[in-house]
């Protein structure tokens, strides 16, 4: 399918299939919607390094908005003509938040599903600095 400029009201209007199917977002190359048949949308960034195809996931809509969509992967299209693998950050920064879990978190947070939604959290914080602060400085 030829990249498009897509907007949020035809994200909106994208109906699932039986089977998986990606939608070219225009405005960045590599950048593509995938719609699930459960009717979820994410996007994902479709990039080589060193010659291996890798695909790396932004994001779910409309947890994640198309600009933020197109502002991320240009941040890591620049990380990967500098050489960096943004996909081995991104285990890397998961693997930190692993480690900065502490037993000592209240009795709450221990459970399973608050133990993922903290971890994200902290692997957001640990992943993307630079955006936490852009967004406390507006």
């Amino acid at each position: 399918m030829a990249a498009k400029n897509l907007t949020d009201t035809s994200l909106k209007a994208l109906k699932p299939r039986e089977r998986f199917y990606k939608v070219t977002v225009g405005g960045c190359p590599g950048l593509v919607l995938m719609v699930f048949p459960n009717g979820s949308k994410t996007f994902r960034l479709q990039f080589t390094f060193e010659g291996k195809s890798q695909l790396l996931t932004l994001g779910q809509y409309p947890g994640t908005s198309l600009s933020d969509a197109r502002a991320a992967a240009l941040l890591h299209k620049e990380s990967i003509r500098k050489g960096i693998n943004p996909c081995a950050e991104k285990r890397e920064s998961k693997a930190k938040a692993k480690a900065l879990w502490s037993p000592k978190l209240p009795r709450a947070a221990r459970s399973t599903r608050r133990k993922t939604a903290i971890l994200a959290r902290l692997s957001r914080r640990v992943a993307f600095p630079m955006q936490l602060k852009r967004r406390s400085a507006l």
